[in-house]
């Protein structure tokens, strides 16, 4: 029996042996599962602060996350990252007069519609307007809840040289028509004089027949 005692003991030692190594193998496992993903959060942090589109997360509600914008977002819109959460996307961020189709453009993410880019005007914290090109896309859920990207590109300089475009395409118009107007007075004027030219040898000489038959 003592025997059987003791060989059990030794089993029950080797077993809580195993038992603690399993352990402390999988406490090294999930450390280093939680290091790499670490790593990969600030990886993805990097690459959306070094991306040149204007980046931002909102939630199910449509209010901007806290700490979820990128550094091309705060510069070009003049906030501190402290400054952007919290608010609706379309009550801070966007002209009153385009709140409600910013709105409807988040709304539709939402509704699991694929994303659709357009034109619009984003808001600084001075109150000037920033022409953007931006859209809304669903990511996949995480823990605290859905996620919606907004990833907008300042267009500005864009829309000055299609302006600047339109305004000389508008001169080279009106210079066109003003050139074309000036060659039909020349020409109108031109034929005038000839027609005089011409009918003044013939009006002298019907002078002259009137006059000699006096």
């Amino acid at each position: 029996m003592r025997k059987r005692g003791r060989g059990a003991t030794g089993s029950g030692i080797r077993f809580s042996a195993v038992a603690t190594r399993d352990r402390a193998s999988t406490s090294a496992e999930l450390i280093a599962r939680n290091a790499e993903l670490e790593r990969e959060r600030e990886l993805l942090n990097a690459i959306a602060n070094h991306a040149p589109s204007l980046l931002c997360l909102v939630g199910a509600d449509g209010r901007v996350r806290p700490a979820a914008t990128n550094i091309a977002f705060e510069r070009r819109l003049g906030y501190d990252p402290s400054e952007t959460g919290g608010d609706f996307f379309w009550e801070r961020y966007v002209p009153p007069e385009d709140a409600a189709i910013a709105r409807e453009v988040i709304e539709a993410a939402q509704r699991g519609e694929p994303p659709v880019e357009q034109d619009g005007f984003w808001l600084t914290k001075a109150g000037e307007t920033v022409s953007v090109a931006w859209s809304c896309t669903e990511l996949p859920m995480i823990e605290s809840g859905p996620v919606y990207l907004i990833c907008g590109t300042d267009i500005s300089d864009r829309k000055r040289h299609e302006e600047e475009v339109r305004t000389s395409r508008a001169r080279i118009v009106a210079a066109a028509d003003e050139a074309r107007r000036r060659l039909e007075r020349d020409l109108h004027d031109g034929a005038q004089q000839r027609l005089v030219v011409l009918l003044r040898p013939a009006a002298d000489s019907s002078d002259s027949l009137i006059g000699s038959r006096r």
